[in-house]
């Protein structure tokens, strides 16, 4: 992000809110950065005046979410979902597959993400992964 900030200048914000005791807490690699990616490229990138990211982390009983979330262009949220659900390959949600697949083989398919956008509105991807409070490392 510090590179993506000196790119973009003041036109980029990003806030982390993510509580202490979560920050401990490990995921796969590569999960976040390419939803960071897609948020300043797809999102942000198009608006002349820019906008924010923010991610933000919480638990339930048995599941930690990971979102990030942005102030930017948006999209049709309908047709990203039928994108991601078609067996076609399609470079514009190569990414959001990828981290859904990888999550899916990991820790089985009740985990995952999921998406909702509105044009000019914005984009937040969820991320569903297992919790468990008194494991701060997942395998």
């Amino acid at each position: 992000m510090f590179i993506m900030e000196k790119r973009y200048d003041s036109r980029v914000r990003l806030t982390v809110a993510i509580p202490d005791p979560l920050r401990e807490y490990r995921i796969l690699k590569l999960l976040i950065q390419p939803l960071v990616e897609n948020s300043l490229l797809h999102g942000l990138e198009p608006k002349k005046e820019g906008g924010s990211i923010r991610i933000t982390a919480y638990t339930d009983d048995c599941r930690l979410y990971i979102e990030v979330k942005d102030n930017g262009a948006g999209t049709d949220e309908h047709e990203i979902q039928k994108r991601l659900r078609s067996e076609a390959e399609d470079s514009s949600v190569f990414a959001l597959r990828n981290i859904d697949d990888r999550i899916k083989l990991h820790y089985g398919e009740e985990f995952g993400l999921s998406f909702s956008s509105k044009k000019e509105v914005g984009t937040c991807v969820t991320l569903a992964l297992p919790y468990e409070a008194s494991n701060s490392i997942l395998r």
